[in-house]
């Protein structure tokens, strides 16, 4: 399993997870939570891709730059589908804000690490996961903590899996006392993105500039389309009903 299959799958998932929250007023409640389900395997397929891409990029200032970017060019969209205004940061911040403060929690503590300074590299990691939590970023800082965890532990498969286990299931537990059970139960979901992690070959498969910018770009793109559609069938059922 190539990055690339992987991030085709993560794309797939994702899009499958956000057009049922789009259309949940359409849709049965079992073909929604199935929906949502799939989508789980996204955001671990993702946060490992970002663990992989800091141990082979060859600028990680640019990288987190990248990140940074698109995270500010798909806030407008992803707040407009989420709630239904622009520029709103109550509700929560985007993806992309998420996995910058992965990939810098994790490129802080690489860089402590190797000086023998692990106390401070850990602080590091806490202050990127408290700062998801502050600015309510897509999975707060259980995102940052999937992406910490798949680059800690990478080559040890048996503490991967309990600790990326162990997180999913803190996350499921947060929701539940949150007030929503169902979804709880649903966030589960997210370990079956682990056997198709643990097949990574560590090939990149088919890649170019191009094709690794159209994985940015696609995140607003469909975030965009998947508005446009619900906002036209909102229209239609509106002018029915």
């Amino acid at each position: 399993m190539s990055s690339f299959r992987l991030r085709i799958i993560a794309m797939a998932t994702m899009v499958a997870d956000h057009t049922a929250y789009a259309f949940m007023f359409y849709m049965s409640r079992p073909a929604y939570y199935t929906m949502r389900g799939v989508g789980r395997l996204a955001m671990p397929i993702f946060c490992f891709l970002i663990a992989e891409g800091f141990l082979h990029t060859k600028d990680i200032k640019k990288y987190l730059g990248r990140l940074l970017l698109f995270g500010i060019i798909s806030e407008v969209p992803f707040d407009l589908l989420f709630s239904a205004r622009v520029l709103e940061f109550e509700r929560g911040q985007n993806v992309f804000f998420t996995l910058f403060l992965g990939l810098l929690a994790v490129s802080l503590f690489d860089r402590l690490a190797r000086q023998g300074r692990m106390g401070p590299g850990f602080l590091c990691v806490a202050l990127c996961t408290a700062a998801a939590f502050v600015f309510r970023t897509d999975y707060q800082a259980f995102g940052v903590l999937f992406i910490f965890a798949f680059y800690y532990f990478r080559g040890k498969r048996g503490a991967l899996v309990f600790v990326i286990a162990v997180i999913t299931g803190s996350l499921a537990l947060s929701q539940y006392i949150g007030g929503n059970p169902t979804f709880a139960l649903v966030s589960l979901a997210e370990l079956l993105a682990l056997p198709l992690i643990l097949m990574y070959n560590g090939q990149p498969g088919p890649t170019s500039k191009g094709m690794r910018m159209s994985f940015y770009i696609f995140y607003p793109l469909h975030l965009s389309m998947i508005l446009l559609c619900a906002l036209y069938v909102g229209r239609v059922a509106a002018y029915f009903y």
